[in-house]
């Protein structure tokens, strides 16, 4: 991709408008768990009767694109876990099925979902201690056009060698009307 001076030594920062969805369902077994049964999603959740804890909320964020990384920043919610945090997920241009997520404050993390490199390993701080954890990426929907977009993860967590939940996250970003500034 061939960029300009100006677009190579400028970043255009633009408010966002963001609305988040959460999906997680716990895998870990039970006494009384079917491991037999699929944990598939489906367009509204997962596609069989079992406990999914779905967290919804809307925010206000920044969204950066230097012409080849677009990235987006948002404060995290109560309702998500992590309080006084922030996160941004980034991707090149070149490579839109390759989201990098990085959290500062409580639960700071640094997590890769890839379609490429599926298996990616993660360190989770808690206040304890740091967790290693590995990410199975699933699917990465990427659409992004005119600083308007919308991320999807759908993705598994294990730990030490157990897949301990399914995860789908879905962010959709739009930009406030005429807000656009230089970095």
């Amino acid at each position: 991709m061939k960029t300009d001076k100006k677009t190579a030594d400028k970043s255009a920062i633009i408010p966002v408008r963001i609305s988040i969805t959460s999906q997680i369902r716990d895998l870990t077994p039970d006494d009384d768990d079917d491991m037999s049964v699929s944990f598939g999603f489906d367009d509204g959740g997962y596609d069989v009767d079992i406990e999914v804890e779905t967290i919804e909320y809307k925010t206000d964020g920044v969204l950066s694109d230097d012409g080849e990384t677009v990235s987006l920043t948002y404060d995290e919610s109560e309702e998500m876990g992590f309080e006084q945090s922030s996160t941004t997920l980034s991707f090149s241009r070149s490579m839109p099925g390759t989201v990098t997520m990085v959290r500062t404050g409580s639960g700071a993390t640094a997590c890769r979902f890839s379609e490429a490199e599926r298996r990616q390993h993660c360190i989770y701080n808690t206040d304890f201690m740091p967790i290693e954890l590995i990410i199975n990426t699933l699917a990465v929907e990427n659409e992004y056009k005119n600083s308007s977009g919308r991320i999807a993860l759908d993705y598994t967590v294990e730990l030490r060698g157990l897949t301990t939940e399914r995860n789908r996250l879905q962010i959709d970003y739009r930009p406030v009307a005429g807000s656009t500034t230089e970095l």
